[in-house]
């Protein structure tokens, strides 16, 4: 004998619990057990951490098919970590927070198993841990059984109270008795795109769960967009369904067309209701999503971490519309790619591969791609194997601008390129990466330009635009990045290759006087295949300045009501409007305010950007300063002599102060350089300058490095910051390619 339970134990009773702290029913020989008793309609409510692992066969010791055929359960993971439990909204534990071995519980939740729904149709979540996924669910047969599963022990989960609440609501729907009266449709919930022209389908199942046979009227909501309702096999539009016996079901489709003209990124939800003409207040509903296209479409091809909410916070960050797309990985993962269709669909499109070391972009994927960039498409591919995966393809040299690469050069941080529109000088930024890093060091071809270089000094991403199309090729992943500075880069990025992103803002003078007059030049600029029509600009007056009356020039308008320039109207591939105006600074504003002058950009797509120009008032201005480097290619061993030329071209005396880290791959001989004015200093690490610039004054420094003669094929990358005193940084780079020793074999000619 033993004290298993066995079938007659448990028969009379209408509801069991089971409770398994640190085993399972199928690991202690029970699994058939629980199945012979929901078979004949019991009511079970089951807890344990380890159920999961052990009867889902996650252990390979064991396995039970009553954890699948009646639970309705998957485990993801053994250990889903030791969250709260939470309950979800309009099912039997909303409103319930239960924390992991709360104070007066039994504390002894060590893996709780993480799950999800197998059969969506018959069972659904009822509660999740807080960060991860799936922790409890109730599954139901029509007609039949009930069970409520806890992949947390309860006797580890909240206080005494909570338990007790959480016992209550899973014993009450337990014995709630089975409906005479009953309907369901699944999934409850489906989503969409449609491109245009052809409909979009769905197929949802229609379930009589009442113990009668019925039949149920099929309504649908008015709508701007046609939706109308069919059999499964959408031969014959329907308005009722046929009769269903008890528990019978019948496959019903749903039919949407958007309507002519519809926009860009504009959603339709409609709720299908079957409502059963035994009873007609008993309905069950499916709702349908569908959608037009937004202007990004975000391309999900990770393996074994997912990363895709840091790049959806930072486009939501940056309020840029998208929609995602998840590439599946198993062996019809080609199926799942996105087609040339849908992809030229969308103005921009985004495509990361996370840590993916095995299959990145197949070559049909390139192949893709690259018909979709020769009709105008932009790209951003962040990838950091995609070069060593893909084999090096012509994908990789003649569209994302790599001449060769070094995978043996992992990027931790990186610097914007001075004066790229992406890359704009930005400061060091760490790279933090969620998985290995496996990251390259890149070389571009001849018209491909350094977005970013890595602190080893070699560039990390490329961008490459010919006309009409652009792309942007980060070699590292983006989501090593910080939030707000995945946020940055990813957002100017999108800026660039948005069809208004060439569009530029420029002010003259960048310094004046109170009271005096700034000159502005605007270029809004369509770059992109398609026609604009319904590009738009918006440009407040800044604080601090007021309109010269009479001084705009171009199509665009100024509201003295909303003190804006606006202008909206079309704008044809290749073509751009020019506005200039003048702007009055306000008189005795204090020396050094800064005047930020935005002007907001967007087009019908939903993409939009802005451009800044920055003055500042009586002060000093070292942004004309130049930095200049004796060879652009040089050999192993060879002297480059760096020479700046520091002006300030304000209306004020800078104490100017310059901050030269020495180049990695070159050495500098501390005390070897020069100043025509100021004091310098250097190490072997570092050059340092200080001194006074007065209004209109320049200074020249110059210093010599040698290039290591060891390396070859890498650039020496110099990046300075010239602060003037005042606030204002000024970055200043150059850099030059080291380039490799040829050695020929020496023949002679017998004599």
């Amino acid at each position: 004998d033993t004290d298993i339970p066995e079938e007659a134990d448990l028969a009379p009773f209408d509801v069991t619990i089971w409770s398994a702290p640190l085993g399972s029913p199928g690991l202690i020989g029970a699994g058939d057990v629980i199945s012979s008793y929901l078979s004949i309609g019991g009511g079970l409510l089951l807890t344990g951490q380890d159920v999961g692992y052990w009867d889902d066969g996650l252990s390979g010791y064991v396995y039970h098919a009553y954890y699948h055929k009646f639970l309705k359960a998957e485990t993801l993971d053994r250990d889903a970590g030791r969250a709260s439990v939470v309950g979800l909204p309009g099912d039997l534990l909303e409103g319930l927070i239960l924390p992991m071995n709360g104070p007066d519980s039994a504390g002894n939740q060590v893996r709780p198993d993480l799950i999800d729904v197998f059969d969506p149709l018959d069972a659904s979540l009822i509660g999740a841990y807080e960060y991860s996924g799936g922790a409890a669910l109730r599954a139901s047969g029509c007609q039949s059984y009930r069970a409520v599963y806890l992949a947390a022990g309860l006797e580890g989960l909240g206080d005494r109270a909570s338990r007790a609440e959480v016992m209550d609501r899973a014993l009450t729907w337990l014995g709630t008795p089975q409906p005479v009266v009953e309907a369901s449709l699944a999934p409850s919930h489906q989503e969409s795109i449609w491109l245009g022209g052809t409909p979009i389908t769905y197929t949802v199942e229609l379930r009589n769960m009442g113990a009668s046979a019925d039949r149920f009227d099929l309504e649908l909501p008015p709508s701007d967009w046609h939706i109308t309702v069919w059999d499964g096999s959408f031969t014959r539009e329907l308005t009722q369904s046929i009769e269903l016996g008890a528990c019978q079901t019948q496959t019903l489709g749903v039919e949407v067309t958007g309507p002519p003209n519809v926009g860009w990124n504009v959603t339709e939800v409609v709720t299908l209701t079957a409502r059963s003409q035994a009873d007609p207040g008993v309905t069950a509903e499916s709702v349908f999503s569908t959608k037009t296209p937004a202007p990004i479409l975000l391309v999900d091809d990770h393996r074994f971490y997912d990363t895709s909410d840091r790049y959806r916070n930072a486009l939501e960050a940056r309020r840029l519309p998208y929609d995602p797309w998840r590439i599946a990985l198993d062996a019809a993962a080609e199926a799942t790619s996105p087609s040339l269709e849908r992809l030229e669909h969308y103005p921009v499109v985004i495509w990361f591969t996370a840590y993916d070391w095995h299959k990145t972009l197949t070559p049909e994927e390139e192949s893709r791609l690259s018909a979709y960039l020769d009709g105008g498409g932009r790209l951003l591919l962040s990838s950091q194997d995609y070069l060593y995966t893909s084999g090096f393809t012509d994908f990789a040299r003649s569209y994302l601008g790599v001449v060769r690469y070094n995978d043996d050069l992992t990027v931790t941080q990186t610097k914007g390129a001075v004066g790229h529109p992406v890359g704009n000088g930005l400061a060091p930024m760490d790279l933090v990466y969620p998985f290995p890093n496996r990251s390259d060091a890149l070389r571009p071809n001849p018209v491909a330009d350094t977005a970013f270089w890595g602190q080893h000094g070699q560039p990390v991403a490329l961008t490459l635009e010919s006309a009409p199309w652009k792309t942007a090729f980060y070699a590292f992943a983006l989501e090593a990045f910080g939030p707000d500075d995945m946020t940055e880069v990813l957002g100017n990025t999108v800026d660039w290759l948005s069809p208004l992103g060439d569009s530029t803002l420029a002010v003259s003078p960048p310094v004046a006087a109170s009271g005096s007059e700034l000159t502005y030049t605007l270029s809004i600029y369509n770059s992109g295949p398609r026609p604009l029509n319904n590009a738009a600009l918006s440009k407040p007056v800044p604080p601090s300045t007021g309109y010269v009356p009479g001084s705009l020039e171009g199509p665009a308008t100024y509201d003295p009501g909303t003190q804006s320039i606006t202008w909206a109207g079309e704008l044809q591939p290749d073509q751009a409007i020019t506005v200039t105006y003048r702007l009055q600074l306000d008189r005795q504003l204090p020396d050094g305010t800064t005047v930020e002058n935005v002007a907001h950009l967007s087009d019908e797509t939903g993409l939009s950007l802005e451009r800044v120009a920055t003055s500042r008032v009586d002060s000093p201005y070292l942004r004309g300063s130049v930095k200049i480097v004796s060879a652009d290619v040089s050999l192993p061993g060879q002297v480059l002599t760096y020479t700046l030329s520091l002006q300030n071209d304000g209306l004020q005396p800078a104490e100017a102060r310059l901050t030269d880290p020495i180049p990695v791959n070159s050495s500098h001989v501390p005390g070897s350089g020069w100043a025509s004015s100021g004091l310098l200093t250097s190490t072997e690490e570092l050059l340092v300058w200080s001194g006074t610039l007065a209004a209109g004054e320049a200074a020249t420094i110059t210093f010599p490095v040698v290039i290591n003669p060891a390396i070859q094929g890498f650039y020496v990358h110099n990046r300075a910051s010239l602060t003037d005193g005042w606030g204002d940084v000024v970055p200043m780079e150059t850099y030059t390619l080291v380039e490799m020793y040829l050695y020929l074999p020496l023949v002679l000619k017998g004599l």
